[in-house]
């Protein structure tokens, strides 16, 4: 195997004034939009990291002519762009694709109304209340 590579290297010579340069891995530069999807991501785990027991968290985001749409999925599409996914007012899906400079999200924690006509759920085991 050595001396193939040093057949190989004696074929193949660089050209006279040849400065070898190691391969340098450019650095990954975030855009607008995933920038906007990972804080919006980081605000959620902050958010969720609150909720008590019976609390949920509600996702809203309101358009440009004011109608709001509760939002269950999101990204990012292109370097300006932001997917929302989700449901109106009315519980039709849809899905909406703005620009990160327009998009309007909300973080809402809601309070879940207890249904006092079902009973509490019964512990099984040893556990004394």
């Amino acid at each position: 195997m050595e001396n193939l590579n040093n057949q190989l290297a004696s074929v193949v010579t660089p050209p006279s004034g040849f400065i070898y340069m190691p391969r340098i891995k450019m650095p990954k530069i975030e855009c607008g939009a995933e920038r906007w999807s990972k804080n919006l991501n980081q605000r959620i785990l902050e958010v969720y990291r609150q909720i008590e027991v019976g609390q949920s968290l509600l996702i809203y985001s309101c358009n440009s002519s004011g109608e709001m749409m509760i939002v269950d999925n999101f990204n990012w599409r292109s370097p300006d762009q932001i997917l929302l996914r989700g449901y109106d007012g009315a519980g039709n899906y849809t899905e909406e694709l703005t620009n990160v400079s327009n998009v309007n999200v909300r973080l809402k924690i809601l309070t879940n109304p207890i249904d006092e006509s079902t009973p509490p759920n019964r512990r099984i085991g040893f556990i004394q209340d």
